[in-house]
Formats: C-alpha cells, structure tokens, sequence
C-alpha cells in the first residue's frame, strides 16, 4: 500500500487520497446491477427447484407401492421394529402383502412350518400386535 501512494506521488497527483478513492470506485464497479440482477435471478431459481422438489417429495404418491403402504400403516398404528419386522415375516412366510395383515385378523395364522414365528416370544408379540389392531379400545368416560 505504502508503494501505491509513492508511485500516486511520483505521477504528480496532487492528493493519495484521491488516486485510493478512484481504485476504490473501480474495483466496486466491477460487481454492479447486472451481477445482482443475475444473483437474484439464481437465488429464485434454486427457491423454486426447492419447492418443487418438496412439493414432489410430499406428494399423495407416499401409497404408490406395498412396502410404503405398510410403513405408513406401521407408523400410524405406533409399532414397534420388532412387531414390524414379526409382520414382515408372518406376510411372507403366509405368502400374503404385509399391508393385509391390517385388514384381517384371520390373516395372522401362523404357518406350522415357520420355526422362527413359532418360539413362544415371537408368538406372545404377534397376540399382542394383532390385539392392539384388531380389538376395540375401551372407552374413556367424562370425567
């Protein structure tokens, strides 16, 4: 900086400051009304590929297919991983849509020759689930 104001000296300028104020001047012209005319332009642009893509990912295409189906069903009904997973196998090993399960209550038989679905836990879980979807919930009164 100390050799621009030497070299502004040298040239015969009769004030340093004025030579500063004019790079100033240049070098800020540089970015001027285009440049943000373009910036905004970009800044709207990515505001509505947004949108669009939330609007796309939000979109009623969440039942397109059996596995979403059942997750959202999964996610309504408060299940846990185990009790999903225990109905991902029942589905299969039934040879059934795993979303079925939450229209049939006779869907939940358990096939005899299923050895994992048979041990007395993965049982005792299953009664449980299809109770939970399948019997009514007591009534709560006024108090």
């Amino acid at each position: 900086m100390n050799s621009f104001f030497a070299t502004a000296w040298f040239l015969g300028q009769s004030n340093p400051l004025e030579t500063v104020r004019r790079e100033f001047e240049k070098q800020q012209s540089g970015f001027g009304s285009g440049t943000w005319g373009m910036l905004a332009i970009l800044l709207v642009a990515l505001v509505v590929a947004g949108a669009i893509l939330w609007a796309f990912k939000n979109s009623t295409r969440k039942f397109s297919d059996a596995r979403s189906l059942f997750s959202q069903l999964c996610r309504a009904h408060h299940l846990s991983y185990q009790q999903r997973k225990l109905m991902l196998l029942l589905a299969k090993e039934s040879q059934l849509q795993p979303s079925y399960l939450f229209l049939s209550s006779e869907a939940w038989q358990v096939p005899h020759d299923c050895k994992r679905l048979r041990k007395e836990s993965c049982l005792q879980l299953l009664q449980k689930t299809q109770r939970t979807l399948f019997e009514p919930a007591p009534l709560q009164s006024e108090l």
